[in-house]
């Protein structure tokens, strides 16, 4: 598994207690697991965001993380390590979204290229509140978002449950997968 964490526009006094650790990621059925031409397995990139959604566009990004992972079998869990996202002060919680990409890899870019296309359009306005496919099939290419999930994090501190589902079907296959998280002071 490789991670890569970047930072921006946050200073240590600028932060607040509320915190959010990214525990881990588990395959509950693999989106290229029933094709016998398929390769079987599921490259994936998540990647994680942290936005300041304004009134206006172009939106803040405040941090984002992304972690690239080959899932071969069902039931498959990688853990993360250091994976924590802070809120800042002085934003409002129902500002700050939480959004999760789940991508899942079938060209040659690298996944760097890929996460910067999708940081470039976050910024953009609030086109994430519904994925289509086709937007994403053009920005995209060959690569496929499988599913995307947001939550501001004043949702996320009623919250009952602590871990995000990612499911629905990819070119006739099933595909689910968990992202479990903890809310931390």
């Amino acid at each position: 598994m490789s991670c890569a964490r970047t930072t921006l526009d946050r200073t240590a006094s600028a932060l607040s207690p509320q915190n959010l650790q990214l525990d881990s990621l588990k395959a509950i059925n693999l989106s290229e697991d029933m094709n016998p031409a398929s390769t079987q397995d599921d490259e994936i990139i998540l990647l994680s965001v942290q936005l300041w959604q304004k009134s206006e566009a172009p939106h803040q990004i405040v941090d984002y993380q992304f972690f690239e992972h080959t899932f071969k079998q069902k039931q498959e869990r990688i853990s993360f390590d250091d994976a924590l996202m802070t809120k800042p002060n002085g934003i409002p919680l129902d500002a700050i979204y939480w959004i999760n990409i789940l991508i899942e890899l079938d060209s040659e870019k690298s996944p760097q290229a890929l996460i910067d296309i999708l940081l470039e359009e976050l910024q953009k306005g609030d086109f994430f509140h519904e994925v289509d496919e086709k937007y994403w099939d053009r920005l995209l290419e060959h690569d496929d978002v499988l599913d995307l999930q947001y939550r501001s994090f004043k949702s996320l501190l009623k919250s009952k449950h602590q871990y995000i589902n990612f499911k629905g079907l990819q070119l006739f296959d099933r595909f689910e997968y968990q992202l479990y998280f903890t809310l931390l002071d």
